[in-house]
């Protein structure tokens, strides 16, 4: 008999596949903008990146359409743009907008990741931005 009390015939009849482990979760960061974009990076690493559009047919996401989709409130979400715009700067000093790093900077999806990572660690060392403040982040993507 086996666990569950059923009659087996001696034979066991075991099936193995790969075991995936989950990554392991990165610190948390202090403020809601930091988390916001560490999640934004988490989700193009397992989902996709795209540019030309905020997500694509397969689900994948541009920067701006992964921010959007992990921010808990809009507040947070402008935060964590501004603070990725300037991040984008630091890198791409002529880069206005975020679509526009996205579009034309940025040469996949590591990139992408990377841009979304650096700002993290920047807005963990920074206060929100107060409320009346919105960053130009100039068009949205389409």
């Amino acid at each position: 008999m086996n666990l569950c009390g059923q009659a087996t015939s001696g034979a066991i009849d075991v099936t193995t596949r790969p075991v995936v482990l989950p990554e392991p979760e990165e610190d948390p960061y202090a403020t809601s903008a930091a988390a916001t974009l560490q999640r934004a990076a988490r989700r193009l690493r397992t989902g996709g990146w795209c540019r030309g559009s905020t997500v694509d047919a397969g689900g994948a996401r541009c920067l701006y359409g992964a921010v959007h989709a992990e921010a808990p409130s809009g507040r947070v979400e402008d935060d964590a743009l501004g603070v990725l715009l300037d991040a984008i700067r630091r890198r791409f000093p002529g880069a206005d907008t975020i679509p526009e790093a996205d579009d034309r900077h940025l040469t996949g999806w590591k990139a992408a990741v990377r841009i979304l990572s650096e700002a993290a660690a920047l807005a963990g060392g920074r206060r929100a931005r107060p409320v009346t403040s919105r960053p130009s982040r100039g068009r949205r993507c389409r």
